[in-house]
């Protein structure tokens, strides 16, 4: 019957409306007016606030649009733990832009790799993040984009360390709560907003993996 869509990213700044507002003003729309006969695009939702509040948002309005309103929907995201809650859902399909490494040089670093995109739509969800190639693309100083991978690994193996490490342990329970709190903790740094987008979307999957572990009694 429409066609709705929640594309690009602008404000008006004059109004007191920052993207975020518009994003979500344009959002209710879709979810007040969108019908089962309806196709909705929705692009990068909840981008433009903190990543566990976007992620709610993005988990929230796509869960409402298949289940509730059941119309046609084409949702894209850099939510990692999005596609991980929905990869079994019966009525969503994971596809992903492909893309290559070509190599610049007898290494087979990533690090030392070009990123080429294949502008073909593939099967399944998007394996990886791309995020520091495409900074270096972008014109992003190699050395920043050295540091960044490596603070990136190192939290990500800090993470799944302590997360093994733990599951040994009797009262696994106690440090479910005192983990979750660590986390919405480290949300509130000034500084985390420099992490990258792999750092952040391990903490917002580690975070659900905990929460999910937790109410189980696991």
């Amino acid at each position: 019957d429409i066609i709705f869509t929640r594309l690009g990213a602008t404000d008006r700044i004059m109004a007191g409306e920052s993207t975020f507002f518009i994003e979500c003003t344009e959002t209710a729309s879709v979810l007040q007016n969108a019908t089962q006969d309806s196709l909705v695009i929705l692009d990068e939702l909840g981008r433009g606030t903190s990543t566990f509040d976007g992620y709610a948002i993005a988990y929230a309005v796509f869960r409402h649009l298949i289940e509730k309103v059941n119309c046609r929907l084409l949702f894209a995201t850099h939510y990692h733990p999005l596609t991980k809650e929905f990869a079994s859902h019966p009525r969503v399909t994971m596809q992903h832009m492909a893309c290559a490494f070509k190599s610049k040089s007898d290494t087979f670093s990533k690090q030392d790799q070009e990123l080429v995109f294949l502008y073909r739509l593939a099967a399944g969800a998007c394996p990886e993040s791309y995020g520091l190639q495409v900074a270096l693309m972008a014109g992003i100083p190699e050395k920043t984009v050295n540091v960044a991978s490596k603070a990136s690994q190192q939290m990500k193996k800090s993470i799944g360390r302590n997360f093994r490490s733990s599951e040994q342990r009797s009262e696994f329970s106690t440090l479910h709560e005192e983990w979750l709190k660590t986390l919405m903790s480290m949300t509130q740094i000034e500084d985390c907003e420099s992490f990258d987008d792999d750092v952040m979307d391990t903490l917002v999957c580690l975070q659900y993996e905990l929460k999910s572990s937790f109410k189980s009694g696991k």
